[in-house]
């Protein structure tokens, strides 16, 4: 989803951490692609309840956040060809196995520096 506000971030005991939904959540990794986890609560009854976390990501170049999956970071894989086509290779069950340690790659390929205010 493309970010309605700019983008809020606190640093915290060093941490960065990113407001999401109202809520803060830490960075777990920084960089062009930047990831966080989410909590949902699912509320079945009063009593019964299952929570779930979820990866998203940070796309600081186009400005959108997202879950993370690989129909959605294909977009970003794009920018970097060499990249791209070694992933756009592999089958589909593949790719999601694999898929963090592509982040990991785009973002040593793809430098960003992040300004602190």
């Amino acid at each position: 989803l493309p970010f309605k506000d700019d983008l809020f971030a606190v640093v915290f005991d060093g941490n960065l951490f990113i407001n999401y939904q109202n809520r803060f959540h830490k960075l777990i990794l920084t960089g062009a692609i930047s990831t966080f986890y989410t909590e949902v609560v699912v509320n079945y009854s009063y009593r019964y309840y299952q929570a779930y976390d979820y990866l998203y990501f940070v796309d600081l170049m186009a400005g959108t956040i997202g879950k993370l999956k690989p129909g959605n970071i294909d977009y970003i894989m794009q920018r970097d060809h060499l990249l791209y086509s070694e992933y756009s290779n592999l089958p589909d069950r593949k790719k999601k196995k694999v898929l963090y340690s592509f982040v990991l790659k785009y973002n040593s390929r793809n430098p960003i520096y992040i300004q602190p205010y």
